[in-house]
């Protein structure tokens, strides 16, 4: 077998703080509150990401330090996959 030295690995992101919501979905403010009071109230830690939450997993991911992780989905969700 050849090593291309090539991983495969995904982040399952949860709800983040983003311009998401008005930006691509046209919600207005009362809708992205509701939809993000929604969201607070599945996620067991009680609240959304942000951006900087995942970023830093893609970093690791990314780090040659984590070469023998191949894959996985790794879950940045603050416990919503499993509420």
């Amino acid at each position: 077998m050849i090593d291309f030295g090539i991983r495969v690995n995904a982040i399952a992101s949860g709800p983040v703080e983003t311009a998401f919501l008005r930006e691509r979905m046209g919600l207005n403010e009362d809708q992205i509150n509701e939809v993000k009071e929604q969201e607070r109230k599945m996620i067991p830690l009680g609240r959304r990401g942000v951006t900087d939450h995942v970023a830093s997993w893609v970093v690791n991911l990314a780090d040659k330090d984590s070469g023998w992780i191949t894959g996985q989905i790794i879950g940045v969700d603050g416990g919503l996959v499993i509420s």
